[in-house]
């Protein structure tokens, strides 16, 4: 988005972004997307560790899954 000033790589990196799922710390308290900015998560949604050498394969299903937000929606988004 060029009007925005994105360039391909940034639009890229966002779609990738918002289809990475992690799993939320405290899901009670990151309830509404309003509080998963401040979230700092560990975990992809399929469990495995953040920090690891490989992510698991981007989540497309409709439906997020339970106590999961995008990667795009935490605090994590300012990287």
């Amino acid at each position: 988005d060029e009007a925005g000033g994105d360039t391909r790589e940034d639009c890229l990196n966002k779609m990738i972004a918002k289809s990475a799922f992690v799993q939320l710390p405290s899901p009670r308290i990151h309830s509404t997307l309003e509080h998963t900015e401040q979230a700092v998560p560990t975990h992809w949604y399929d469990g495995s560790p953040i920090s690891g050498d490989n992510a698991p394969s981007l989540h497309t299903d409709w439906d997020w899954p339970q106590g999961c937000c995008p990667y795009y929606r935490t605090s994590f988004k300012k990287r």
